[in-house]
């Protein structure tokens, strides 16, 4: 799958070819539509939460994302392959800068109707700071 990385602190994204990423027990995979944008993003790709948060680089960014589940761990359940979903994906491993993201399944709910997935993926992080 092609994802956007951060190979380098301050350094522009660069995009390369990665596995696909497969659920472990409770998460999701999406099939990534479109991905959020936020602050914190480039934030990350300065080095600017390095005292917070320690990534192994290169690192796929990306912190919110919305799309079609596409695959499913052990004992995720309260979705079905085929759901549109939107997720705020946990910001230990972020992800969403790819075409598949993994997820928590508590990370994850159901697209809401009439919201498109670009429209959907810049939801969760403004929605639980609103919240």
């Amino acid at each position: 799958m092609k994802a956007a990385l951060i190979t380098h602190y301050k350094a522009p994204l660069e995009v390369a070819e990665r596995p696909i990423p497969e659920p472990g027990a409770g998460e999701l995979r999406i099939r990534v539509h479109a991905a959020g944008v936020n602050p914190v993003d480039y934030k990350t790709r300065d080095g600017d939460l390095k005292r917070a948060i320690k990534f192994a680089l290169p690192v796929v960014p990306g912190n919110e994302a919305a799309g079609v589940v596409d695959a499913l761990g052990p004992g995720a359940t309260r979705f079905a392959v085929g759901d549109a979903v939107f997720a705020r994906i946990a910001k230990q491993t972020m992800g969403g800068f790819a075409e598949y993201a993994v997820v928590a399944e508590a990370l994850v709910a159901r697209q809401p109707k009439g919201l498109d997935h670009v429209h959907s993926a810049c939801l969760p992080l403004v929605g639980l700071t609103a919240w």
